[in-house]
């Protein structure tokens, strides 16, 4: 009946049925496409399948991966203060016995915790590893937050294989874990004691990605029970700083084929280590709290090497993947930090990331610097994830009264 009533309109035009019925045929596919597609437009984070090329984000629409090591620490509280923060509403401080407020409230759905162990040096740790997932498992259970766990060293004997062999050899931890563990990540940064196969050539790299997605792989069908994913983590070196692998690009390398350089397609993410470009900001207006400055770092800075992440994911055909593709920014205002700038100019640089469309971040942070970090996650001019402070939470309860608040703490 509905199609009758639409036809009818046609008549008046004295139109062919032919080209009548061909025009409700568009119609209605046009009609079922807008249908089909608009739950992809609801608000909040917009993955990038329902993003179209050049569509800008909202900074406080990024999704965050955290960095977490031990920080130095000798005794386990002090190993595990990173974790803490993140996963506690309060908690005291185990190197200065004060209360801290934690940052839990400020983690959202789509996060990602990833746990760092033995990269530039030193043994990979798997019995810490272990314990830290343990205690995000039960104090983040309510969030969707999926971890990864990160290290490098990819030969026989490197640190990709002992933290597998180390799972593999005990069944029960890793039947505790495996389903919160989303992936594996490679720290591939040339010059590392602890990767020494990590080199400035292209080609090299590739393979070597390739091969630690094959140890990802080959752990997984062994044990049967996992199914992690490789994360690469490059260099962002070659973004502004090497020499082109295609002579399409003004520098190379071609960071889509890295993430692709697996033919198993187990390579799902990666983590462009970009940091040290962030920081050419704060020193090209002399305003960075110390005088480290790069000399490399003259001409280069962080809208530069996203515009070429941006132009090889466009050439590749892969922007509508792009949420695979993090880009890395320090959080640090210490005097001797190298590659950290302050809470301001983070956000500036998450701007810009996120006006180009790009819908993940990579959060590198340190103990000393929390309250700095935190600073970044609330700040109202760029990720505004606005906290309600543990200190304020009965205030708050009797503004909204007790079933309005028992709503928002079921929605955190």
């Amino acid at each position: 009946m509905r199609f009758i009533k639409l036809k009818s309109i046609f008549q008046p035009l004295n139109l062919s049925s032919k080209v009548v019925q061909v025009g409700l045929f568009l119609f209605l596919c046009l009609a079922t496409g807008w249908i089909l597609a608009k739950p992809l437009m609801q608000p909040g984070f917009k993955s990038s399948a329902s993003l179209k090329l050049g569509e800008s984000l909202e900074p406080d629409e990024l999704h965050i991966v955290f960095n977490v090591f031990k920080n130095g620490g000798k005794t386990s509280e002090q190993k595990r203060a990173m974790i803490d923060f993140l996963s506690l509403p309060s908690f005291t401080d185990p190197f200065g016995k004060t209360e801290v407020q934690g940052v839990a409230e400020l983690l959202r759905d789509g996060d990602i915790i990833n746990i760092v162990t033995g990269n530039a040096k030193g043994e990979v740790d798997p019995q810490w590893v272990y314990e830290q997932i343990s205690l995000l498992q039960e104090r983040l259970a309510d969030k969707d937050i999926a971890i990864w766990i990160t290290t490098t060293g990819n030969g026989e004997k490197g640190n990709i294989q002992k933290l597998l062999n180390y799972f593999e050899a005990h069944p029960a931890e890793l039947r505790r874990i495996s389903a919160s563990v989303e992936a594996i990540g490679y720290d591939y940064e040339p010059n590392w004691p602890n990767c020494p196969e990590c080199d400035d050539d292209f080609q090299l790299s590739l393979e070597n990605i390739a091969l630690a997605a094959k140890r990802v792989k080959a752990f997984n069908e062994r044990v049967g029970i996992s199914n992690w994913k490789l994360v690469s983590v490059p260099t962002g070196k070659p973004l502004q700083e090497y020499l082109p692998t295609d002579p399409a690009f003004e520098f190379g390398w071609l960071y889509p084929d890295l993430q692709q350089a697996s033919e198993q397609a187990i390579n799902e993410f990666m983590i462009i280590q970009t940091q040290r470009y962030c920081r050419r900001l704060c020193a090209a207006d002399g305003t960075c709290p110390n005088s480290y400055e790069n000399p490399n770092l003259t001409s280069f800075d962080f809208r530069g090497v996203r515009d070429e992440l941006y132009r090889q994911l466009i050439r590749a055909d892969k922007w509508r993947e792009r949420d695979k593709f993090a880009l890395q920014i320090t959080v640090d205002s210490r005097r001797d930090s190298e590659n950290g700038v302050p809470f301001p100019y983070a956000t500036a640089c998450a701007k810009q990331m996120a006006w180009k469309g790009f819908s993940r971040l990579s959060l590198w942070w340190a103990w000393p610097e929390r309250e700095e970090m935190r600073a970044f996650l609330t700040d109202p001019e760029g990720l505004n994830r606005a906290p309600i402070l543990y200190s304020e939470m009965p205030v708050f309860k009797r503004q909204l009264g007790s079933a309005q608040f028992a709503l928002w703490q079921k929605n955190q």
